[in-house]
């Protein structure tokens, strides 16, 4: 007859499984980088188009400014990009904003090869200018790649 002690008991074990739950989501919920490599992948695919379509018209292929703002601007990931044509190219990326071409490649028939943080890439190289990527990002030990 005495309801009272059920109600303290009910609303105890419901205040007790609350307090444990925003404790656990509180300990699940630890702030992550973020994987960029796709976004940046899509974002350089659409600017590289973009500016190969201009430089076709005009003539002036300044892969310099185009990759050394581009870096500049993305600046989670790192990009080794492969510019030129088939008889002269160019490998090279940008550290702290200064442009570094000591990246191993070799060019056997029409297929480069790259070989950067311990990994090779192969890209076929064609005539009229080539434009290619790699495109890399560290998180907590893993790593994500991205070239086209």
């Amino acid at each position: 007859m005495n309801k009272k002690g059920q109600f303290y008991l009910i609303a105890a074990i419901a205040i007790i499984a609350l307090i444990i739950g925003l404790v656990l989501i509180g300990n699940s919920s630890s702030s992550q980088k973020s994987n960029r490599v796709d976004v940046v992948a899509s974002e350089l695919s659409i600017e590289s188009a973009k500016f190969l379509d201009r430089a076709a018209i005009s003539g002036d292929y300044n892969w310099d400014e185009f990759t050394a703002n581009f870096s500049d601007y993305e600046k989670d990931v790192t990009i080794v990009y492969i510019t030129g044509t088939s008889t002269s190219y160019e490998v090279y990326k940008y550290d702290n904003g200064v442009k570094n071409t000591t990246i191993t490649n070799s060019l056997n028939s029409d297929i480069l090869t790259i070989t950067y943080d311990g990994s090779d890439y192969n890209f076929k190289m064609r005539e009229g200018q080539n434009f290619y990527y790699i495109i890399t990002q560290q998180i907590d030990g893993a790593k994500y790649v991205k070239k086209n």
